[in-house]
């Protein structure tokens, strides 16, 4: 409760301070640059016109002297540059009027002087010149002191801006001393529960670990390194993705841009998900895992050791999707796996056979010599039909003694039944068990698809139909379904 007494103080005089700071500073900084902007703009406009008026009093001469009209030209177009800045000058807040005056007498002199030389009048000319320059003299005495101000005004704004800055300085100061000291005054407390927080994540039974930016790795704890086999030293500092997450469970290699790890990294998201990591034996280790984002910068992992739940849902899946007695796939892989070959033949324009097939005199073998021979028969029976078939094909077992196969890519009809005749030749031949030689045969029924439509328990349905006939004909016999006749 102090230490958390500490923080909430912490957090109040920062944002009281920081908000008076840098209320006033914006709101000061804002009109001083305002005023800064308008003084230089004042500078500028001084600047033009005098300028303008040397424009002037140098067009009239020329225009007198060389007796060029053109230069009058000119002299206008300055005078009214010159006007206009005075212009400007007044709208910014100067007076202006004494500027307006000097400059109209020195304009109105400099126009009776050019005149004068235009006329030839050279001895008034020159007492016209002589007041001209005195003229001139005055006006620019009076632009000096009007730049006077302006330069005094942008040192006033300049002061004010260093002062506004010290003063900011000098409360950042006080803001950093006043979290030193509170921050001196919680760091033991600090620290007790920052060792009590270590102290429980090395008790825990979950792996968990620290990952930077970077991701290389910055704490682990010693259920973490069990897991993965390696010692503390080898772990940290070290990029934990290239360590004992490089490959998948398949053994490709795993790409640190689609690790879920090094995504929270990036989006600052939770992620749970299983993986796979790779202890430093080289043997996989099946985890779930959480990884969440601490700070900006950091994430922490959590991972628990799944293997002996990956091994019983295996063998869950197993039960579900296989024949324990001769691992053959059972009626439900078998209608998943056909489901997709169908598919698979409409897209390609190929033919495929569904073929049902039911051992002749198993009962008696049964029944002869128990079913403990019955059950080494089955098994012998599975391994012919799949060292008969191709890769390709597809044979399981549904049950008792009845056998569906699925013949992929038959060309003609003659292919399924060559197909099916050597599946009956293997199994002709004689079966030792238990050092007894057992004969027994299969009967066949098949559909070919397209030709014979429908789902696939359909087509299954059509096989089991034409292989009751062929059974009633005198067993080891092959039946086709077509047309809704046996043929």
């Amino acid at each position: 409760m102090e230490n958390k007494n500490f923080i909430f103080k912490l957090i109040g005089a920062n944002t009281l301070i920081i908000l008076l700071v840098f209320g006033t500073f914006y709101t000061v900084f804002n009109f001083l640059n305002f005023q800064l902007a308008k003084n230089t703009q004042q500078r500028q406009n001084m600047t033009s016109f005098i300028h303008s008026c040397d424009h002037v009093s140098v067009n009239l001469y020329q225009s007198a002297m060389l007796n060029n009209p053109d230069y009058l030209t000119g002299a206008a177009l300055s005078s009214n540059n010159a006007l206009y800045f005075m212009h400007n000058l007044s709208k910014s807040g100067f007076d202006t009027r004494s500027l307006k005056q000097n400059y109209y007498d020195f304009f109105r002199q400099t126009v009776l002087t050019t005149s004068l030389v235009l006329e030839h009048r050279l001895d008034e000319a020159h007492v016209a010149d002589h007041i001209s320059q005195k003229k001139y003299q005055i006006l620019h005495s009076a632009f000096l002191e009007m730049r006077e101000k302006i330069n005094q005004e942008q040192e006033r704004i300049i002061m004010a801006i260093n002062t506004l800055m010290v003063f900011s300085a000098i409360l950042l100061v006080i803001i950093i001393i006043a979290n030193i000291l509170i921050l001196f005054r919680s760091f033991k407390s600090i620290r007790a529960k920052e060792s009590e927080r270590s102290e429980m994540i090395a008790a825990l039974g979950d792996g968990v670990y620290g990952i930077n930016g970077e991701g290389n790795c910055i704490f682990i704890n010693r259920s973490a390194l069990d897991m993965l086999g390696f010692s503390e030293e080898e772990v940290i500092g070290q990029n934990q993705h290239r360590l004992f997450h490089h490959h998948r469970s398949d053994g490709t290699v795993y790409p640190e841009k689609d690790c879920p790890i090094h995504l929270s990294e990036q989006d600052r998201t939770i992620r749970h998900t299983e993986e796979t990591f790779i202890r430093k034996d080289g043997s996989l280790l099946p985890v779930s895992l959480t990884v969440a984002p601490l700070g900006t910068d950091r994430s922490i992992v959590v991972f628990q050791d799944i293997t002996v739940q990956k091994e019983e849902q295996a063998l869950l899946d197993r039960y579900a999707n296989y024949d324990a007695l001769t691992t053959l796939p059972n009626r439900r892989l078998f209608t998943i796996l056909a489901e997709q070959m169908i598919a698979q033949a409409n897209r390609d324009n190929k033919i495929i056979s569904i073929g049902f097939l039911d051992l002749d005199g198993f009962k008696q073998v049964n029944d002869t010599y128990g079913h403990e021979v019955g059950d080494t028969l089955l098994q012998e029976v599975a391994k012919r039909f799949k060292s008969t078939l191709r890769q390709s094909d597809l044979v399981a077992r549904f049950g008792g003694d009845e056998f569906v196969v699925l013949l992929t890519s038959i060309n003609t009809k003659n292919e399924a039944e060559l197909s099916f005749m050597r599946l009956i030749s293997q199994v002709s031949e004689p079966i030792v068990v238990n050092g007894i030689a057992i004969k027994v045969g299969v009967s066949i029924g098949y559909t070919l698809y397209p030709q014979d439509s429908g789902d696939i328990d359909l087509l299954i349905r059509h096989a089991d139909i034409a292989m009751y006939d062929a059974k009633q004909s005198g067993k080891g016999r092959i039946r086709r379904y077509q047309n809704q006749e046996i043929i």
